[in-house]
């Protein structure tokens, strides 16, 4: 009577395990493939699933490792469902082998968590770390920027001042300028109301006719005049020129006898 929990709560796991290895040997599987695999005694295989023995909890990693492996993985469910049986019949053993081992198992499972937590710690503290750094830098990118816009604000602030008193300046100028224009202008039509503009007579019509008929008349030198002698040529040893004359109207338009012109040093005829 006393040893009925304890074989209750090894049966339950072994039948436990049988069923979650029924998948694999229906599809093909054998048992001599798992004790190769998980480098177990077939014989001691065959105690773990009839419940003579008490798988420990490393038999039941390494033999979901190798279900995965074969593309045969358990669920969730099924493997809490295995690890809760395999500690309650470790718990309800009495055989001091069997204990010492559940205790083994036990230690190896908090410090292997305890390894997971801490390469967790690590891995959450290098992240935040890592946070931390990108926040500093872009902060740090910020900080120049709000920089570098406060400097472009007051240089344009400079610039539009500048501007403004250059515009203001060359107002002025102008003001000045048109100022100065003005002054010219009044100077000018004052000038021009003391000192109006003087016409001069046209030239008298009949004066002028005059003497271009009298230059008209006249013909350049070195023609002889036509019908010369050759005796008169040889008088003096000079030839006596004599020139054309034109017919001169006078004012009353009667024409008038205009005396031969001749060259200086030559005699009347």
């Amino acid at each position: 009577m006393t040893d009925e929990p304890q074989e209750r709560a090894a049966a339950l796991y072994a039948a436990a395990l049988r069923k979650a290895l029924a998948g694999f040997i229906a599809s093909g599987g054998t048992q001599k493939e798992i004790a190769a695999a998980l480098n177990v005694a077939p014989a001691t295989l065959s105690r773990y699933l009839s419940g003579e023995r008490i798988a420990p909890r490393t038999f039941l990693h390494a033999l979901r490792g190798h279900l995965e492996a074969r593309a045969m993985p358990w669920t969730q469910e099924v493997y809490e469902n295995l690890d809760a049986l395999c500690g309650k019949a470790h718990t309800a053993s009495r055989s001091p082998a069997v204990q010492l081992a559940q205790l083994k198992e036990e230690v190896t499972r908090l410090q292997r968590e305890q390894q997971q937590a801490h390469q967790v710690g690590e891995a959450r503290l290098a992240d935040l770390e890592r946070q931390t750094a990108q926040l500093a830098r872009q902060l740090q990118e910020a900080l120049e920027r709000a920089r570098s816009a406060e400097g472009s604000r007051e240089r344009l602030t400079a610039r539009v001042k500048e501007q403004d008193e250059s515009l203001r300046h060359a107002q002025d100028y102008i003001h000045q300028v048109e100022a100065e224009l003005a002054q010219q202008r009044e100077e000018a039509r004052r000038l021009r109301s003391r000192h109006p503009a003087r016409t001069e007579p046209p030239p008298r019509r009949g004066a002028a006719a005059g003497s271009r008929g009298v230059n008209a008349g006249h013909e350049l030198r070195g023609h002889p005049r036509r019908g010369t002698s050759a005796a008169s040529r040889r008088g003096t040893g000079r030839a006596r020129r004599t020139w054309p004359v034109a017919p001169v109207r006078g004012s009353d338009g009667r024409a008038a006898t205009a005396a031969p012109f001749r060259l200086a040093g030559e005699a009347a005829p």
